[in-house]
């Protein structure tokens, strides 16, 4: 059976204006099978959530490769009973389905892009009112705890990607010790846009596949 790379992130790892991915490109180089979980507009949770289903239906297995790259601590998503059209935008659509309803993202001004005025009113209202950052940060140090010692149980063979939007981590000892370190992926030429330091074009995308291909046979993966 062919081993899986699964790749958690937001838009940084997704399909922000590229038809491919580094994930896809690092798949590639290691002969791995794809597995995307990166998305716009994602939160951490939206990862601790994702990666846990995954390991726990067996998609992700100890024989497998799990890159986790973390966003902006105050990002959050919701349930909302307003489901939306998915049939449009599949690769960079800022909502999933989930039951009867959809799951919405949160991350500062998300709610002027809202399908819904419910959603619009809500976020809105989140923003102004439910938004702490020194929480956020107390939050992230709990979960991110708790994830290590679920990832540690399941033998989860991780590299925890330390990228300009969280750049420093506390991680366990065999965590630690694979760690992925590049801050400067989406600096020119490899930025998205003359205006956008924060996603990566194709260049970068490919760059950074070989960055971290170099590291995975470093520490004796690839």
């Amino acid at each position: 059976m062919t081993s899986k790379l699964c790749v958690a992130g937001c838009s940084f790892s997704d399909y922000t204006k590229v038809d491919k991915v580094y994930g896809e490109y690092l798949a590639e180089k290691l002969g791995y099978d794809y597995v995307h979980e990166a998305a716009g507009c994602g939160s951490n949770w939206r990862i601790w959530r994702r990666v846990y289903q995954l390991i726990r239906d067996n998609v992700i297995t100890s024989n497998d490769l799990l890159i986790i790259q973390y966003t902006i601590t105050e990002r959050q998503e919701f349930y909302s009973r307003f489901r939306i059209d998915h049939s449009v935008d599949k690769k960079q659509n800022m909502r999933e389905p989930f039951g009867d309803g959809d799951i919405i993202r949160y991350k500062m001004d998300s709610y002027t892009w809202q399908k819904t005025p419910q959603d619009k009113k809500f976020l809105e209202m989140y923003q102004q009112n439910h938004v702490d950052l020194d929480f956020a940060e107390l939050q992230f140090e709990c979960f991110h705890s708790m994830f290590q010692s679920y990832l540690k149980s399941n033998n989860i063979n991780t590299i925890f990607f330390k990228s300009s939007y969280r750049s420093t981590l506390d991680l366990l000892p065999e965590f630690e010790q694979k760690s992925f370190f590049k801050n400067d992926c989406s600096a020119p030429p490899n930025n998205l846009a003359d205006n956008d330091h924060t996603h990566m074009n194709d260049l970068g995308h490919r760059r950074l596949a070989e960055h971290l291909h170099n590291h995975l046979a470093k520490i004796g993966i690839a």
